[in-house]
């Protein structure tokens, strides 16, 4: 990925875009800054340097997306008068759109080079899932990226912390944490959905962060990235949160035991004693977001003195309630998404330039 492996910087600018399936609008208006954008000689380097960067085949992008991109290069070229295309680019372009067109592509990658050696490539589904991981982990949410980037700017917060993460998804924000130069001493990464949990520990060897191990020799997805020696032990987990608050609410009237029910209470209490909570866009439906307090009340109750909610503002209503829950179980809590840095690690950030999220820091009640 370097020029000194032979790709020019300008089209290392343009292949970070692809990979990480960046606004079409956005990668075509970079190819256009370049003067020979339209030539023959650019369009050879642009098939051979990103369409067909080793990169760009082992995570490939959403189908649609490539057909979109060929499409709208094309085009570009001809309303500018040109008449010389490659022949690849032409062939990719027919087959890109059939492909578009045929069976279904059901995972695709985005990758993104949060340094200009370490890179993260995340395996995920066009859509929201359905049975097969229950609508999580497939998807790349604005939250998740704003989390992850509060993660790698605020080491201190989490060095030497046992570290539970709630609705982890697709891990990106996991990921980050066992990257960290001075890493948690553990991970938890809980979902509700097992067959979301096995997309997730994909991702989690595609970037070569081991699980229930302490030790990792490699950086990521094609990195040279150094990392510590030792990273964190990481372990995933089934969590449900309403299902633990139907624990919590039978354990307080006292009723019979009755047989544990899978991600519940038993399982939550499992996972040990945990420091800092955290969780990425896991209050986008109202009837959750009750049972997900309950939970972070009970870890309060434990052991864990923080949590950091990263929140996409969907609706007022939907901030107001959960506001409104946090006071009622004495939570004290701020919004510090003015405080989290911003310093672009994903690339293509105009996944936020539409929308706004709130991070909320949230402590027990004194």
């Amino acid at each position: 990925m370097s020029n000194a492996q032979g790709t020019p910087a300008c089209m290392v600018a343009l292949l970070r875009l692809y990979l990480s399936m960046g606004p079409p609008n956005l990668l075509l208006s970079r190819i256009r800054g370049h003067a020979s954008w339209h030539t023959l000689s650019f369009q050879q380097q642009f098939v051979r340097q990103v369409l067909e960067h080793p990169t760009a085949k082992k995570f490939p992008p959403q189908r649609e997306y490539t057909s979109k991109i060929l499409r709208m290069y094309v085009d570009m070229i001809e309303k500018s008068g040109g008449t010389e295309f490659d022949d690849d680019l032409m062939e990719m372009c027919a087959g890109a759109s059939a492909g578009a067109l045929g069976e279904e592509q059901l995972y695709h990658f985005r990758t993104f080079f949060v340094s200009e050696e370490e890179s993260i490539a995340l395996k995920l589904s066009k859509g929201f899932g359905g049975q097969e991981t229950g609508g999580t982990g497939v998807c790349l949410w604005e939250a998740g990226l704003f989390l992850s980037e509060f993660v790698r700017g605020n080491m201190a917060l989490f060095s030497g912390k046992r570290v539970l993460e709630l609705g982890a998804g697709n891990g990106v924000a996991g990921i980050c944490l066992a990257r960290l130069q001075e890493p948690p001493d553990r991970i938890i990464l809980t979902d509700h959905s097992s067959r979301a949990l096995e997309l997730l520990e994909e991702n989690l060897r595609v970037n070569d962060v081991d699980l229930h191990r302490s030790h990792r020799a490699g950086a990521g997805a094609g990195s040279t990235h150094e990392l510590s020696e030792f990273s964190p032990v990481v372990s995933t987990a089934v969590l449900d949160w309403e299902t633990c608050m139907r624990d919590f609410d039978e354990a307080a009237l006292k009723k019979e035991l009755h047989e544990p029910r899978t991600g519940g209470k038993e399982d939550l209490d499992a996972l040990g004693d945990v420091d800092v909570i955290l969780g990425a866009d896991v209050t986008f439906d109202p009837r959750l977001i009750t049972a997900l307090l309950e939970v972070i009340s009970y870890l309060f109750n434990r052991r864990a003195a923080v949590a950091y909610l990263a929140a996409t503002v969907r609706s007022p209503e939907m901030i107001s309630f959960l506001c409104e829950e946090m006071s009622r179980l004495g939570m004290q809590f701020q919004d510090v998404a003015a405080e989290a840095p911003r310093q672009d690690l994903f690339g293509s950030y105009a996944l936020l330039q539409d929308a706004r999220v709130n991070l909320y820091r949230i402590e027990p009640g004194s």
